[in-house]
């Protein structure tokens, strides 16, 4: 198998491109702003090359997932009252959600067999609601989780 990629310009270009992932048809892809004039972003894309910018509640945001018909993106909740949002319609209107207690930072987010499972600093949290409450279950690892996998019955996060 051969692998090709290609160039795509973003029509957004004071961001920093976060995280990216597939569902329904599309690539999804969050943003963090950097500089005067940058918000929070999200934009889709059926093919990878042209991306259509869709608003967000305003985050630093990290992490986007989709599954069970749900994209859910999580960010910092340092400068808002909110950890993440979810949205049923590809991102058109999104609905705010907070994880107790609140992380500085939240990493990585998927979704497997009805189960969302997020990561920060140091806590990890679960949602079988479709990511609209969250329960945290907790670490005692002191690490900053950065990846997750499912396998064989079992769960796996790195830091």
């Amino acid at each position: 198998m051969i692998v090709t990629f290609r160039s795509s310009t973003s029509p957004i270009q004071l961001n920093t491109w976060k995280d990216l992932t597939y569902g329904a048809g599309n690539f999804f892809a969050v943003s963090s702003s950097i500089g005067p004039g940058a918000t929070s972003n999200f934009s889709l894309s059926p093919d990878g090359e042209f991306w259509n910018q869709k608003p967000t509640p305003l985050n630093f945001w990290e992490c986007i997932g989709y599954g069970g018909g749900r994209l859910a993106i999580l960010g910092q909740r340092n400068t808002t009252n909110y950890d993440g949002c979810w949205s049923n319609d590809l991102g058109t209107t999104w609905n705010e959600f907070t994880i107790q207690p609140a992380p500085a930072n939240w990493t990585v987010i998927t979704y497997l067999n009805n189960l969302w499972i997020a990561a920060s600093d140091f806590t990890l949290a679960v949602s079988n609601d479709g990511a609209e409450v969250w329960t945290p279950i907790g670490s005692t690892f002191g690490s900053l989780w950065t990846g997750f996998a499912y396998g064989n019955n079992r769960w796996v996060a790195v830091a």
